[in-house]
C-alpha cells in the first residue's frame, strides 16, 4: 500500500469531516449516568465479538477472578499468531462497512456518548478546536474508538481494501505479532497467566494449523533472550475462558500500519483480551484497545509521513500533525480517562485480531535491513 495518498489524504481531512459540520462553542456541563447500547447481529461460529462481563451493557474485560497470582508450577504455554487483524473498516464477518470501528475496542471511559452527546459535547472532554460534531460519539456498547472512526476512514478513503490486503498478507505468512501466554491452568478461571508479546518474522507457505514454525525478530526483545521481551504482562489472568493483559496501563506495543510497516505505538490504559477454547489449547478472537496520547503522536506519525516524503518541519508535515489534533476523545492520566473540564488529549483505539497456534518459538532473527528514511537528507513536501 502506498502512504502518499494516505498522506495526501489526511491533509484534506478537516475539508472531508467538516465541509457539512457546524462546530459548536463549549458548553458547561457535567458528567452524567451512561447510557447502553447494544451489538446486533450474530457472531462468527469459530469467533466470539463480546468480551463482557455480561452479555448486554458497556463493553469491558471480565474481571480478575478470585485467587492468589502466582504460579501454579503445572500450567502449560500457549503460542498464538495473529492471522488477522480489524482495524476499524472491516466488521466481523470481513465486510468493508463505514460503521464496522463500532465493533471493535473496549468503554474506556466508562461514559456511552451518543451522537447527540457529541453534538452537544455533553459528559466528555471538551473537544479540540476544528474537531468534528461527531469526533466524540462512542461506537457499539459503549467502546471507544476514534482511531477506527477517523484515522481508519482516511486510511479507506485513501486506498480502498487496504485492511483486507493487510489479512491476506497475514494469512500468506507475513510479518506478524506473536502473543505467549505461560502458566495456563484448566478451568475456566486463572489468576495468573502472564505473557510476553513479540513480532514475527515472515513465514513463506504459513498453514495455520499449530504447525507453522516462526521466528521472532530481534528487536522485539532484550539481550538476545526470548525471556526478554520489551512487551509483556506480568499481571494476566483468565476469566471465563478469556485471557486478560491485566489492569489497564501504559505500554509500548506495535501497531501494523500495512503489510510490511509496523509503527511503534505507546497506549495509555491498554489493555489486551483473547477467548480462548474451552480446553485451553487455542485461541479465537482478541481485542486491543487503549489511548494514543497525543503529545506522543509522532512515535505513529513520524514514520507514516516520512515512508510518504513529508518530513518533519514542512509545511506538509505541520498540516498532518493539525489534522489529527482533531481526533482526541479522552484525557490522559485522568480518572477513567475523562475530565469534562479538560481539553480531549488522548486518541482512543480498539482493533481485533484472530489468532492461530503455532509452535513454540525458539529463534531469533535480525531485524530486515531498512529503507533509507528520506528525510535524513533533508526537509522534504
Amino acid at each position: 500500500m502506498s502512504l502518499r495518498p494516505l498522506a495526501a489524504t489526511i491533509l484534506l481531512a478537516p475539508a472531508l469531516f467538516l465541509a457539512c459540520a457546524q462546530i459548536l462553542s463549549y458548553d458547561d456541563y457535567s458528567a452524567r449516568p451512561a447510557a447502553t447500547t447494544v451489538d446486533t447481529g450474530p457472531a462468527k461460529a469459530d469467533v466470539s465479538t463480546e468480551v463482557s462481563d455480561a452479555p448486554e451493557g458497556p463493553a469491558t474485560p471480565p474481571q480478575r477472578p478470585a485467587g492468589t497470582p502466582e504460579p501454579s508450577g503445572k500450567g502449560k504455554t500457549l503460542w498464538f499468531g495473529m492471522k488477522r487483524m480489524y482495524l476499524g473498516s472491516l466488521n466481523a464477518f470481513g465486510a468493508e462497512t463505514a460503521d464496522a470501528w463500532k465493533e471493535w475496542g473496549f468503554d474506556l471511559d466508562k461514559v456511552c456518548t451518543s451522537a447527540e452527546d457529541s453534538q452537544r459535547n455533553v459528559g466528555t472532554c471538551k473537544r479540540p478546536v476544528g474537531a468534528g460534531q461527531d469526533s466524540l460519539v462512542d461506537g457499539t456498547r459503549c467502546r471507544d474508538n476514534n482511531f477506527g472512526h477517523h484515522v481508519v476512514a482516511l486510511l479507506k478513503i485513501s486506498s480502498s481494501g487496504f485492511e483486507q490486503r493487510l489479512i491476506n498478507s497475514l494469512l500468506d505468512g507475513g510479518n506478524t505479532l506473536i502473543l505467549r501466554i505461560d502458566d495456563v491452568d484448566d478451568g475456566p478461571d486463572d489468576p495468573y497467566a502472564p505473557a510476553k508479546f513479540y513480532r514475527a518474522d515472515a513465514l513463506k507457505g504459513a498453514k495455520w494449523d499449530g504447525s507453522d514454525l516462526r521466528e521472532i525478530v530481534s528487536d522485539t526483545v532484550l539481550d538476545d533472550s526470548i525471556e526478554k521481551p520489551r512487551t509483556f504482562f506480568d499481571k494476566g489472568y483468565i476469566k471465563d475462558n478469556v485471557w486478560v493483559s491485566g489492569d489497564p496501563e501504559l505500554k509500548s506495543l506495535l501497531l501494523p500500519v500495512s503489510s510490511s510497516l509496523f509503527v511503534p505505538l505507546t497506549l495509555d490504559g491498554a489493555r489486551i483480551t483473547l477467548e480462548l477454547t474451552p480446553d485451553h489449547t487455542g485461541g479465537k478472537r482478541g481485542t486491543i484497545a487503549g489511548a494514543i496520547p497525543l503529545k506522543g503522536i509522532e512515535s505513529l506519525l513520524n514514520p507514516v509521513a516520512a515512508s510518504a516524503g513529508f518530513c518533519p518541519g514542512s509545511g506538509l508535515y505541520q498540516s498532518l500533525w493539525n489534522s489529527f489534533q482533531q481526533f482526541p476523545d479522552l484525557v490522559i492520566g485522568a480518572p477513567n480517562m475523562q475530565d469534562t473540564t479538560q481539553v480531549c488529549d488522548g486518541i482512543s483505539l480498539g482493533f481485533s485480531f484472530d489468532v492461530g497456534s503455532i509452535q513454540p518459538v525458539t529463534k531469533l532473527v535480525a531485524p530486515a535491513p531498512g529503507t533509507p528514511d528520506p528525510c535524513d537528507a533533508g526537509t522534504k513536501g
